[in-house]
């Protein structure tokens, strides 16, 4: 067996490495509360999720008191099977009435009676109660639910019906419920998994919870790995440098093998932020490096500088009492004699024993690497927040741009940064400023930093090194390529004289004249130019001198790469071994991770039960589409097999896979009002009023408003009126005032063109059960009446 499975981090059961129980996820899972009592949910600016309307409408809600009862409505009605029966086939006189509401506001209807039935069509009928009344309808406007078949003599006649009203006492008191199968078995025919198998022993692969993780189960993202570190307290701006070589491919996430190449780097080097550091310490105790490196070599009398005179330099600038040496003194407190050593060694990549002042000098490189670094985190961060394209990029810059200007200058870019959530402290955010000012003007606009998608550091850290070996065999080395760039700058002022610096027009027309563009196509000459002047440690000034062209002669890209050495002894103490330390952070996300999707899952559920119609284009796509567990399970496939993803699983339908919403909350967006339930929900502020179903007059039976619900055309409600009084035996305008037959109806209506479904009262078959009940007709017998029996 190999190591990993030996040793690695156990991803399933009770047992969680340094987790032993579950308890505290247990109450984590519990309580998803927020400050105010009110579930909370983290809504990224940039990538907007199904809930954003819900947390936006949960906002405008009255947030109750501590002692203030807060009540919900409920639905009188549970779904399943009701069943009416009455009398007996053999005497012709069996009645009965079948009707299954599902949860996803689905229903089957089918109603018989000695010379008539009436059906529900699949699939186009849908449920909600309103009121007193259970209301079936139709699910697309327009078409029709059910379909209504009635014998008369020798002849069937079949008309389209649009919607059946029922009466709830009615339908609870007078039939025998039957709960759905799901309901005692929500998974028929599945077998749990074993409690090894479950993460934390509670949460099956499958579940819904996972679907949205950003990596896979068995790794850490990029940014938890960092996150973990701050709760721990630990100075994350002072090791960000350190980060990529836990993440050598660049995918945001961290494995097990990942951390463990931390083991098996070779030589030390000191970080960037080390080597930052003494150099401000040197300036600001000596001036300037070569006027440090002067005392370092004078203290070395007539024997070259090297390690040990390294070390006693530093000792006795620490404990001087001339000049300031606060910052040095500080320095050596936070530093060991291996952090020298491999400070020496980072000055020194060839591994000579004496260094120079060329060496010593590649400090100011260090300090640009740092910037290099800063910026590489701060784009992987904005890939991992909100994404890599091009418009999510304008976003962000519109977001940092608070004071919707059309550039950024570099307070407003700090500020940005830090209200847009980047967790980096406002020094290091302002270093990475002069890397994205293209332009060379103090200023970045949006077209600076669309760049930043495309940035590498690696790639240039390459190019810089490429750029040197060029000058080296090609310009004549480093001093006559910088003359070259001189005469090139007088050449193109028009100045009697060479100048002292060179800008980056005269550094472009040098590089293309001696062919730097094909010999490194990938080059980007500009981001060269801001690196030379951001390793002087002045913000450019669109100009390079001598000396910042001269550090070009000490680099080596191999000694600026670093060194995981501070990472890895930083893990080792705090964890007390690398393995230790993922197993730690790695249930610590897990945890956290878990929580998050349940609370996604529930909010998306319930925005997607209040913001997608039922029959909407975007819930057909949905429920045509992938099921949630069948992507799970491709995603799953791809883990290693130890993660024993072997259980059974229930079986996958797309319908019965997913909630479908509510279908009343489409028509009824203050929520719904059910007359079973003495609970009640507030209506949203501002919003629109819901249709309101008038309680039916004596003399009308259950006849319901729908005036406010589907307005209807004056020859509409001409025929709605017309129908009303024949079925209640009042005469219409114009008749004698006798009741007419359904023939005569009939004849009257068969002149009338096709019209939208027009609502009809009619008794129906069950005068126990629907008595009356409400039917809604259309089509050419759209005015006919059935008379009651």
């Amino acid at each position: 067996r190999s190591r990993e499975e030996d040793h690695g981090p156990r991803l399933l059961g009770f047992e969680r490495g340094l987790t032993t129980d579950c308890s505290q996820l247990a109450e984590d899972l519990s309580s998803i509360e927020g400050a105010n009592g009110a579930p909370s949910l983290r809504v990224d600016m940039l990538r907007p999720s199904p809930a954003t309307q819900l947390v936006a409408c949960a906002a405008a809600f009255h947030q109750p008191e501590q002692d203030e009862v807060y009540s919900f409505a409920t639905c009188p009605l549970r779904p399943g099977a009701y069943l009416f029966q009455v009398g007996r086939a053999a005497d012709l006189s069996l009645r009965s009435a079948e009707l299954t509401l599902r949860a996803d506001g689905s229903c089957h209807y089918r109603e018989e009676a000695q010379g008539g039935s009436i059906r529900s069509i699949a699939g186009a009928a849908f449920w909600r109660v309103d009121g007193p009344l259970l209301i079936l309808d139709t699910l697309q406007p327009g078409t029709y639910g059910f379909l209504r078949r009635e014998v008369i003599g020798n002849r069937s006649l079949e008309r389209n019906v649009a919607r059946v009203e029922l009466s709830v006492a009615q339908v609870l008191a007078g039939c025998q419920h039957t709960p759905l199968a799901q309901a005692g078995e929500p998974f028929p025919g599945h077998s749990p998994a074993a409690a090894s198998q479950r993460m934390f022993g509670l949460v099956d692969l499958d579940s819904p919870a996972l679907q949205d993780m950003r990596c896979r189960p068995d790794r850490i993202p990029y940014t938890a790995f960092e996150q973990e570190l701050r709760r721990r307290g630990l100075p994350v701006d002072q090791i960000l440098s350190d980060f990529r070589f836990i993440d050598r491919d660049a995918d945001g996430q961290i494995s097990l093998a990942d951390m463990r190449l931390l083991e098996t780097y070779g030589t030390p080097a000191a970080a960037p932020e080390v080597l930052h550091e003494l150099l401000e310490a040197l300036t600001r105790g000596f001036g300037s490096l070569q006027e440090a490196f002067e005392a370092l070599r004078a203290g070395a009398g007539p024997r070259k500088v090297c390690l040990p005179e390294f070390e006693k330099f530093l000792q006795h600038g620490a404990t001087s009492h001339s000049g300031d040496n606060s910052k040095l003194k500080e320095w050596m407190e936070k530093t060991s004699v291996e952090d020298r050593a491999a400070v020496f060694a980072s000055m020194n990549p060839n591994g000579n024993p004496v260094i120079d002042l060329a060496d010593f000098l590649t400090l100011h490189l260090h300090t640009a690497v740092l910037a290099v670094r800063r910026l590489e985190h701060f784009q992987s961060w904005l890939f991992e927040q909100f994404g890599r394209t091009e418009e999510v990029f304008r976003q962000v810059f519109d977001a940092l741009n608070t004071d919707r200007a059309k550039v950024l200058v570099r307070k407003a870019f700090v500020d940005g940064a830090e209200a847009l959530g980047y967790p980096i402290g406002p020094k290091a955010t302002g270093s990475m400023f002069s890397l994205l000012d293209r332009n060379l003007d103090g200023e970045v606009s949006l077209r600076d930093f669309q760049k930043l998608r495309d940035f590498s550091a690696e790639q240039l850290l390459m190019s810089l090194q490429a750029l040197k070996n060029f000058a080296d065999r090609h310009l004549g080395g480093i001093d006559a390529s910088f003359r070259k760039l001189l005469e090139r700058e007088q050449a193109l002022q028009g100045l009697p004289s060479l100048p002292k610096t060179a800008s980056f027009a005269a550094l472009e027309k040098v590089c293309k004249q001696a062919g730097f563009g094909k010999a490194s196509p990938d080059a980007d000459l500009k981001m060269l130019f801001l690196f030379l002047a951001e390793a002087s440690g002045r913000h450019s000034s669109g100009y390079l001198t001598s000396s910042e062209w001269a550090l070009l002669k000490g680099l080596d890209s191999r000694a600026l790469n670093g060194s995981p050495a501070r990472l890895r002894r930083i893990l080792e103490a705090e964890y007390g071994g690398i393995d230790q330390a993922f197993q730690h952070m790695h249930t610590a996300w897990l945890q956290r991770v878990l929580v998050q999707g349940l609370q996604q899952t529930a909010l998306a559920g319930l925005a997607h039960a209040l913001f997608v119609p039922l029959g909407s284009p975007d819930e057909r796509r949905s429920s045509q589409g992938q099921p949630p567990m069948a992507r799970r399970r491709s995603q799953s496939a791809s883990a290693p097999s130890r993660l024993g993803l072997g259980s059974s699983r229930p079986p996958s339908q797309p319908r019965a896979a997913q909630a479908q919403p509510c279908p009343s909350l489409e028509r009824r967006p203050s929520g719904l009002q059910s007359s079973g339930s003495v609970q009640r929900l507030r209506r949203l502020p501002g919003a629109p009023a819901a249709p309101t179903v008038e309680p039916p007059s004596p003399s009308q039976g259950s006849v319901a408003s729908a005036s406010s619900e589907r307005p209807v055309a004056a020859a509409r409600q001409a025929a709605l009126r017309m129908s009303l009084a024949l079925s209640a035996g009042a005469s219409t305008p114009g008749s004698s005032g006798s009741c007419c037959s359904g023939s005569e109806a009939l004849s009257r209506a068969s002149s009338a063109k096709r019209r939208a479904p027009t609502r009809h009262r009619f008794v129906g078959f069950l005068p126990g059960l629907a008595s009356p009940g409400l039917y809604t007709g259309g089509g050419p017998a759209s005015a006919i009446v059935w008379s009651s029996t």
